[in-house]
């Protein structure tokens, strides 16, 4: 239970309060409403629970009262779970690179446009990120569009082109 004193941030009750007389007390469980009202405490709802890294919550001393604001506006949230579905899906092209000894999707595939050793695995990632691009965008055009729902990563990941470096393990 929460107890704001003269519209101050609310917390629980001291363990003393000054009476009406001038006298102190200090067992808060035998403080009575009238005690408690007269010291200048009000009791109020406990603060809210939210998600505080999407959310968060103020006081208002005037009204006594929580409001919960929201940290981010509907198209700040789009543009960070967009954000967070390119981080990773750049995660998985990188990732697949690094398998195969490169420092990164991009190290792969410079190897595609020139003679080397390595140039027919380079042109390998290089039609793959593309097409794991343009997979990607195309999911999330259709997301805001209205067309369909947002992908969760799984999901994502079963819809993305297969690396051309995926061996399954029946195959071993």
């Amino acid at each position: 239970m929460l107890y704001s004193y003269k519209g101050r941030y609310p917390k629980e009750l001291p363990n003393r309060i000054r009476l009406s007389n001038g006298t102190t007390r200090t067992d808060k469980s035998t403080f009575t409403e009238e005690e408690i009202l007269y010291a200048g405490y009000i009791q109020v709802e406990d603060k809210p629970q939210v998600d505080e890294s999407l959310y968060y919550i103020q006081w208002k001393s005037d009204t006594l009262s929580w409001v919960v604001i929201d940290r981010y506006t509907e198209d700040q949230l789009k543009q960070m779970r967009i954000k967070n579905i390119e981080d990773s899906v750049q995660y998985l092209l990188d990732n697949e690179a690094k398998n195969k000894g490169y420092d990164n999707i991009i190290s792969a595939c410079t190897y595609a446009s020139f003679t080397n050793p390595f140039q027919e695995e380079g042109q390998k990632f290089v039609e793959w990120r593309g097409n794991v691009w343009a997979t990607c965008y195309q999911i999330l055009t259709e997301v805001d569009s209205g067309t369909r729902s947002e992908p969760t990563w799984e999901e994502l990941l079963v819809e993305l082109p297969i690396s051309p470096f995926y061996v399954e393990e029946t195959d071993i």
